[in-house]
């Protein structure tokens, strides 16, 4: 037996010095490749957080972060992050962890971080506040995982969870909207671990010129989405919802280890004022039944159309009868159930609608179940459960949040990001006793945090404009309350509009300017009023505010990338191109960028130099409407009218429904004497807006008395 036994010993050895005579020489080519590529500068860092200025002790967000999840023409950003390590003393940091509603979507000036900050620093006026926004849209819990174990190091007392709307639709979940189908989890923590080291990013790199991935951009992205519905029986759901309360479970025990206590808010959504974006088709019945099913439906919608509840829910009734799974039928049971005052039973069906609409972008039953049991497993002196979901029913209308608090499906209007701010911030008061001793009666109410945050009419005005863009596209339109929807904020906007009286905008500017000058620190005002100042012709004023955004926070792309374009546009382009660049560096993906260069090389006569940046500006998103117009005008003022019309053709025909790009080749073809082909581009332009007063004029037409959104605003070019 022992001479057996050590043939086989010898055989194992033997086996073992082949597969290290092979795999040593090949990992000390890795590894001396991996020193090469690093020593010559090849690559970006993989953190969430980087130190531009080592040894200097101050953590900014690093630009590439997302490009390790995602293509990198979709990765988004935080808003800037600047903190020093070790914490300076007497401050008391919150860390926000979550995804686009996090962040403040789609105003983050005033998004619910913001305003906790603001409640805060009136409750402990000793000491130093600092609300650390790392929200960013389109990601997910494996990434805000890797986020918060990456800001362990920022020493923040409280950890602020608010995530789980894209646990489907996100990077990794069920679709392939992000690249390919998501992998097998194992697979996909190799390939992130293999993309920590520079080989790996030069593998990745290689290959992507081989075999170029698909023009990725957020417009792209939405329809990508829409094609990948994901019923509410499908059995991958399971495997989602696990990852996410692992995950969860994760980012709670990072933060317990990092010294902090974490709040796990539950998910609020829009239910009432919301319709399911993808409902699915007619359910297949036997014996004709479908047929009777669509007739029923269609009637119903027809009558809840014609504000006849009783009747419509009469019809809806009877297609329920033959099968109630569908998410349009739910929405308008709901709806008309609440119009008809059976509050419960619209409640329990808007629920179902929002539970089985296959565009799985809100939070469904069994999510915020999950995050109540997840908070549950942990002890109170770690982590507690902020029930905004509860709440925010219980301060709607009827117990049904809509548009009261929410501005779409999952994001909040100021009132909302308010009311989460508040939740937030008392239940803090359980950790922190200085919160419950201040020498406040109470919190700040919500007008007061407005003023401070810069939240007045004219922002109020500027942000019901950019919603109604927002909720004009392909997804928001096939919703079935769209014209709903759109007819209340063209009633915001055309209010609005009607108060921006000048007395109005010249209270509007003390009001900015005070809160600026009261509160130095804080340069998202600054921002604010640059943009205020330059709504007003003020460029002086404004390139002013965005030098003081720079000062505040030299490494964010904000300051710079605003006072890059204003020079731009004052005829600077030569003092506009080191900002530009150094917008570049933070946002080395943002097509506006590139957009800016362009133009700015165009104006120190380089065409060559302008034409790179506008094709990488298309590259990076190839239906975008300032590229073409951009490089139309840079054409135009060379001369070559030919090649400007052929760029805004070119737009035109990718976006027939383009204002812009419409407004811009009527001007065009008016210098070239085409008066014909104008006016039929000018009659496209008043169809598309109603209140495009050039236009108008243009054709001759008499103004409107009432004024309306101008979409573009100026009557030359830009």
């Amino acid at each position: 037996m022992a001479p057996a036994f050590a043939r086989s010993a010898n055989r194992q050895r033997r086996r073992w010095f082949r597969v290290a005579a092979v795999a040593l020489p090949l990992l000390g080519l890795f590894a001396g490749a991996e020193l090469i590529l690093r020593g010559i500068g090849y690559g970006h860092p993989i953190g969430f957080l980087i130190q531009p200025d080592k040894p200097e002790p101050l953590w900014t967000d690093n630009p590439f972060f997302l490009w390790r999840f995602m293509p990198p023409g979709l990765a988004r950003w935080p808003a800037p992050i600047q903190a020093r390590t070790p914490k300076p003393p007497g401050t008391f940091r919150v860390l926000v962890l979550g995804e686009s509603a996090a962040m403040g979507d789609p105003e983050p000036a005033f998004g619910f971080s913001r305003v906790l900050q603001v409640l805060l620093e009136a409750r402990l006026p000793g000491q130093t506040v600092e609300v650390i926004n790392t929200g960013i849209p389109a990601i997910n819990s494996p990434i805000i995982r890797e986020i918060a174990a990456d800001c362990r190091r920022l020493e923040a007392d409280v950890w602020v969870l608010y995530a789980g709307n894209n646990e489907v639709l996100g990077p990794g979940g069920l679709t392939s909207a992000f690249g390919n189908r998501p992998p097998h989890p194992l697979v996909r923590r190799l390939h992130l671990a293999v993309q920590r080291l520079r080989v790996g990013q030069g593998l990745a790199s290689l290959l992507a010129r081989l075999s170029p991935p698909p023009a990725a951009s957020a417009r792209l992205l939405s329809e990508n989405l829409r094609k990948e519905p994901v019923p509410h029986e499908d059995p991958r759901l399971a495997r989602v919802r696990q990852g996410f309360a692992d995950n969860l479970r994760a980012i709670v025990r990072t933060g317990e280890r990092a010294g902090a206590r974490v709040l796990i808010n539950t998910l609020a959504s829009n239910l009432r004022d919301c319709a399911p974006f993808l409902p699915g088709p007619p359910p297949v019945l036997p014996d004709g039944k479908t047929a009777v099913w669509q007739e029923s439906f269609e009637a119903g919608r027809r009558a809840w159309n014609d504000a006849d509840s009783a009747r419509a829910l009469a019809h809806l009734q009877v297609a329920a009868e033959l099968r109630d799974e569908h998410a349009d039928l739910q929405y308008l049971l709901g709806r008309a159930s609440l119009e008809m005052g059976r509050t419960n039973e619209a409640r329990g069906h808007l629920e179902r609608a929002r539970d089985l609409d296959g565009f799985r972008a809100r939070p469904d039953t069994p999510l915020n179940a999950l995050i109540r049991r997840i908070a549950a497993e942990f002890g109170p002196a770690t982590a507690q459960l902020v029930d905004a979901e509860s709440a925010f029913a219980a301060a709607s209308p009827d117990g049904i949040p809509g548009h009261e608090l929410l501005c779409d499906h999952v994001h909040f209007n100021f009132a909302g990001n308010y009311q989460l701010a508040r939740l937030q911030a008392e239940a803090m008061t359980a950790w922190l006793p200085a919160l419950g001793e201040s020498r406040h009666a109470g919190w700040l109410s919500r007008d007061d945090c407005a003023l401070r945050l810069g939240w007045i009419e004219w922002s109020q005005l500027r942000s019901a404009v950019a919603l109604r863009r927002r909720l004009s596209s392909p997804l928001y339109r096939a919703q079935l309350n769209h014209a709903e929807r759109d007819a209340r904020l063209r009633r915001e906007v055309a209010a609005g509009a009607s108060t921006n009286t000048s007395a109005v905008r010249a209270r509007n500017g003390r009001e900015l300017r005070e809160a600026a000058a009261r509160w130095p620190h804080d340069w998202v005002l600054f921002d604010l009023l640059g943009k205020f100042l330059l709504s007003t012709g003020d460029r002086g004023g404004a390139a002013t505010a965005w030098r003081t955004v720079i000062e505040r926070v030299p490494h964010g792309f904000p300051g710079h990338y605003q006072l890059g374009l204003l020079l731009n546009q004052s005829g600077q382009s030569e003092a506009a191109l080191p900002h530009l660049e150094n917008a570049r560096r933070w946002r080395p993906l943002v097509p506006e960028v590139h957009i800016g260069l362009g133009t700015a090389w165009s104006h120190l006569g380089e065409p060559a130099r302008a034409v790179e940046f506008f094709q990488q500006a298309l590259k990076l998103d190839p239906n975008s409407e300032p590229a073409r117009v951009a490089w139309a005008q840079a054409l135009r003022e060379r001369g070559d009218s030919t090649g400007a019309r052929a760029q805004l053709e070119h737009a035109v025909d990718a976006n027939p429904n383009s204002v812009t790009a419409r407004f811009y080749l009527a001007l065009l073809l008016q210098e070239l004497g085409d008066q014909d082909t104008a006016s039929g581009h000018w009659r496209e332009v008043l169809r598309l807006d109603p209140g495009n007063e050039t236009a108008r004029r243009q054709l001759g037409q008499p103004a409107r008395d009432q004024p309306t959104e101008a979409r573009v605003p100026a009557d030359s070019w830009p």
